[in-house]
C-alpha cells in the first residue's frame, strides 16, 4: 500500500501509531506529524485504546506498557518516540503549527493556490477541530 504513495502527495492520518508505524519499511519511510493538547487535557476519542491503569494515557500509548507500572525508563522511552520519530504541534495552536510543519516538509499549497487562499483552506478545515474540553486550567498554589 505505502510503495504506491507519493510522499509529496499523500497523508495517511490514525490515531493508531504504533500499527500504523507496521506500514512504513526502511524502504518505504514515513513521517509522524503529532499534534497534542495539555496532558490535563486528554478528552479520549471512544475508538483510542483505554489501559487498566488510569494515569498517564500518553505515556503508556507511547511506551507499550499497559499494565505494569510506569517507571522512569517507561517515560524515556515514550519521549524518545516524540523526539526521534515525530514532527510535534500543538492543538491550542494548530494553524501556525501546520503551516510551520508544512515549511518544514517543502509543502506547497494545491492547485496554483495563492499564500492566502492556502490560509483559508486550513482555515475551513480547522473549523471542525474539536476544542479542549477543560478551557481554564485552575492554578493551585503550594505552601
Amino acid at each position: 500500500m505505502v510503495k504506491n504513495l507519493d510522499k509529496t502527495k499523500h497523508v495517511i492520518t490514525s490515531p493508531f501509531i504504533r500499527e500504523t508505524a507496521e506500514i512504513f519499511t526502511k524502504g518505504n519511510l514515513g513521517r509522524m506529524i503529532c499534534f497534542y493538547r495539555h496532558p490535563i487535557d486528554y478528552d479520549l476519542h471512544p475508538v483510542l485504546p483505554t489501559f487498566e491503569v488510569r494515569d498517564n494515557w500518553l505515556t503508556r500509548l507511547l511506551s507499550n506498557e499497559h499494565k505494569e507500572e510506569l517507571t522512569f525508563n517507561k517515560l524515556g522511552i515514550a519521549k524518545h518516540v516524540v523526539r526521534q520519530s515525530c514532527l510535534v504541534g500543538s492543538l491550542t495552536t494548530m494553524k501556525p503549527s501546520i503551516v510551520r510543519i508544512a515549511i518544514h516538509l517543502n509543502w506547497h499549497y494545491a492547485n496554483d493556490m495563492s499564500e492566502g487562499e492556502g490560509e483559508k483552506c486550513i482555515d475551513d478545515a480547522l473549523l471542525d477541530n474539536p476544542a479542549e474540553k477543560w478551557a481554564d486550567h485552575t492554578t493551585v498554589k503550594l505552601g
